[in-house]
């Protein structure tokens, strides 16, 4: 029996797997999206058929081989891209796992949760490598700066946590304005800065039934709080891949600004709902987001219009990623649902996909 016969017998057993023709009609095959882009699905699957786990967080792996997801059971599980097989689920659970970041060289996973832990785990093995007691309360958010030297953890406790990777020790503890519990915090890719979101729920009364959130930028090296902007539900904030620019959620619509005076450059409208989650394309035209209306939009934002509109999710889509090469995007959602496409390059003139991709 050659490979090939065997990898269509495990498409045919493997239990939480669902090749294209099992997704609905409207997307198999080939998705057209305007100008450039073109969009492929490869397939979907569901991390548990069991529990039906929300998938809560996923992550690329540098090479773009593997995909992590976490889910609401506090599972860590790690997916084969190419064939969408299951790896391995990673020993030990976080009781509802947060974030999930792969380490430099893939060697490593890193993972917070409801339990405030932060956890490290070999990504060959699944050992259980290191466990870090980092907050209080439940540790909403991590991240690796680009020299993977230094690791960020933030939670409902307000306190943003700077590690040294390595050694695991506790280089610099924030804490934040009583209240605040900080959603969402990422690196800038140069290295350079830190941002994050806070929602301050002691400000909320009968007056103002509504949460103030806030933006935060801090110097990544002097630790110093740089700059504040004032959100209207900022849960997430990405900077784009020249960190020259600052992608914020705004309940349904998307902002962009410059991260230091503030100015909104552009406003994306299209979601119905909430905005959960977004990413840029490597190449900065592009933007992807996830939110509660079970939509995936993939933005242009040389325009600020939207490319193409994903609508095929039956639940609410929680986490979008897209890897570092820039030709696969994922999308989970809170039905345990994972969707993964391959994005292809357009000839401007004839509309086919080039046989060269575009280097980054």
């Amino acid at each position: 029996m050659n490979r090939y016969s065997r990898f269509l017998l495990l498409l045919l057993f493997l239990p939480v797997f669902t090749i294209a023709q099992d997704a609905p009609s409207s997307i198999m095959g080939d998705v057209p999206i305007q100008g450039e882009y073109h969009a492929v699905l490869l397939y979907t699957f569901q991390v548990d058929r069991g529990d039906v786990p929300a998938v809560e967080t996923l992550a690329f792996s540098r090479d773009g081989s593997m995909l992590a997801t976490g889910a609401s059971d506090g599972v860590v599980r790690i997916w084969d891209t190419r064939s969408g097989a299951l790896i391995r689920r990673m020993k030990g659970t976080l009781r509802y796992v947060r974030k999930v970041v792969f380490g430099p060289f893939d060697q490593y996973l890193f993972a917070c949760g409801a339990d405030g832990t932060v956890k490290t785990w070999e990504v060959r093995t699944g050992r259980l490598k290191d466990k870090l007691e980092a907050h209080d309360d439940i540790a909403l958010s991590i991240a690796l700066n680009p020299d993977a030297d230094m690791m960020a953890s933030a939670g409902r406790d307000g306190k943003l946590m700077i590690w040294q990777r390595k050694s695991g020790a506790l280089y610099k503890e924030i804490t934040f304005e009583p209240g605040q519990h900080i959603n969402y915090i990422e690196f800038s890719p140069n290295g350079k800065w830190l941002v994050a979101t806070a929602t301050n729920y002691e400000e909320r009364s009968e007056d103002n039934p509504n949460m103030t959130d806030d933006v935060y930028i801090f110097n990544a090296f002097s630790w110093q709080d740089t700059v504040r902007l004032e959100s209207n539900d900022a849960e997430r904030a990405v900077f784009s891949p020249d960190s020259k620019r600052l992608a914020t959620t705004e309940f349904r619509n998307i902002m962009i600004r410059d991260p230091f005076t503030a100015e909104v450059q552009m406003t994306l409208e299209g979601h119905r709902s909430f905005v959960n989650d977004l990413i840029f394309h490597p190449t900065g035209e592009l933007l992807i987001s996830g939110g509660d209306d079970k939509k995936v939009i993939l933005w242009d934002l040389r325009n600020g219009n939207h490319i193409e509109t994903v609508d095929q999710h039956k639940f609410m889509v929680t986490s979008v990623g897209i890897n570092h090469d820039g030709d696969m995007i994922a999308s989970g959602d809170e039905g345990g649902w994972v969707y993964l496409w391959k994005i292809d390059l357009l000839d401007p003139e004839t509309g086919r996909p080039l046989k060269k991709r575009r280097t980054w």
